[in-house]
Parts: structure tokens; sequence; C-alpha cells
């Protein structure tokens, strides 16, 4: 799920990290978005593998890993990203093939059948979507250049 605000899909793009350490914890395989953005954001996830201490005094930040094995973060991503916009579901970024299928801030209406009904940005952000919950593939019906679009979305 996008939580920031859908964007211009070519300002992002996927990076994949063979290893990061932090403090005495190791984590390979990374994937993420980075966007052109003045500055960079350590995610709240690191909190899910270790102890975070801020050292406001010293101005210093530590982590200390729940396990001393790195953790393999490899994981497969949807070619579509979704974010809750006032109430409804849009397309939030696209990858690959995709580009050419859909539009960023196309309105999603259906997915797999399921008709999506209001969504609450903050339930998105907790719970995910609970129809995605568990799934590799999803058929969106959507709203795209004034008339109505399906399309299969995946993980890649």
């Amino acid at each position: 799920m996008g939580v920031a605000r859908v964007i211009d899909n070519t300002s992002l793009k996927k990076v994949e990290i063979p290893l990061v350490s932090v403090g005495t914890g190791k984590f390979e395989n990374i994937r993420c978005i980075a966007e052109r953005l003045p500055y960079s954001l350590l995610g709240t996830q690191l909190l899910d593998y270790g102890k975070v201490t801020i050292d406001y005094s010293r101005g210093r930040f530590y982590f200390e890993p729940f396990e001393k094995a790195s953790v393999n973060m490899a994981r497969k991503d949807w070619n579509i990203n979704l974010s809750a916009v006032s109430g409804q579901l849009r397309v939030s970024s696209l990858w690959g093939k995709m580009k050419d299928e859909l539009s960023v801030g196309d309105e999603i209406i259906k997915i797999d059948n399921e008709e999506i009904k209001e969504i609450d940005f903050c339930n998105t952000i907790i719970r995910g979507l609970p129809v995605l919950r568990n799934k590799e593939k999803a058929v969106l019906t959507v709203k795209h250049e004034g008339g109505i679009k399906t399309v299969t979305m995946t993980k890649e």
C-alpha cells in the first residue's frame, strides 16, 4: 500500500540493497521504493526485528536485534501500488508493463469482483487490504480514461 500520496511515476525507483547493517543487526536482500526527496527515512518495520534506543543527549541511535542471524528480506512486490485517497482506492504507482495499461490516479472499483466501498486511509495503513491478503495475483476493475478496464495485478 502506498502510504504517503499518489505521485508521478517518473520520480519513483525500485532499489535492491544486498546488505544493510544497523548496529549489530544485518538485513539482506532489501527491496524498497525510492523517491527524489531531500531526505531518507528508516522505516518503523525495524521495530519488528529488534530494540531501538535513541540517545538524544549524545546524538546516537542504537539497534539491538532480537536474533543474531541476519534477516533475509527478499519478497515479491505488486506490479501496481494502491493508495487510499479521499475515500477511494487509487493507483499510486505502476511497474513494468503496467505503465502502459493504467495511469497513476485511476480509481479501483472492484478487486476480484468484490466492490470497493469507501476506503479509510488509516485502516489501510494498519490492516492493509484484506481482499489482497495472502494472494499472488488479483483482478482489478478500474475506471481508466473515461471507461472501465480490467487488469490482472501480480506479485513479481
